[in-house]
């Protein structure tokens, strides 16, 4: 039964509930430290970010809320960032991109998703993505911002666009 009637009250016994949330944090646990990542860790890390379909609660306008959501983003993002530097250790290119294009939506600022995912699409060939990403982080940071990318982000483009 679902839904139970015990001291004058309804309740849902929490052994018959699925909650997503739990099962994300569930995972992320079960795959243990998401710094350096073992062989085992990479299914239950794809399983948990597949899980994450934005915003906890994102429905709600509570400022309760907020603090909840931030940490689970947190780990998201942790979780992917993990994924992408096993991908590119292993070379395998694409599906670093996939993990990359994902962190670079959501965090668009952040120089270093952008140089891993450079450096992934050198990794294929794709010349017009490097430059595509490239530009596109240039156009972010002086529309947000009003600043321009770093000399290391400059160099490793201009190095990858030479050495193809």
């Amino acid at each position: 039964d679902l839904i139970l009637y015990r001291g004058k009250r309804y309740y849902m016994p929490m052994e018959c509930i699925n909650i997503d949330k739990h099962h994300f944090q569930e995972l992320l646990a079960a795959a243990g430290h998401l710094g350096e990542l073992a062989e085992p860790s990479i299914p239950l890390l794809e399983e948990a970010v597949a899980l994450y379909r934005g915003d906890y609660l994102e429905e709600l306008n509570y400022i309760w809320v907020i603090p909840e959501q931030e940490y689970l983003k947190q780990l998201y993002n942790k979780a992917r960032d993990s994924l992408s530097l096993y991908y590119l250790n292993k070379k395998d290119y694409s599906q670093a991109i996939i993990h990359l294009e994902c962190l670079v939506r959501d965090n668009p600022l952040t120089e270093e998703y952008y140089c891993r995912l450079l450096s992934a699409y050198a990794g294929i060939g794709d010349l017009k993505a490097i430059s595509f990403h490239y530009h596109k982080l240039n156009t972010t940071l002086k529309e947000e911002l009003g600043l321009s990318s770093s000399p290391k982000i400059q160099n490793l483009y201009f190095n990858l666009i030479a050495n193809h």
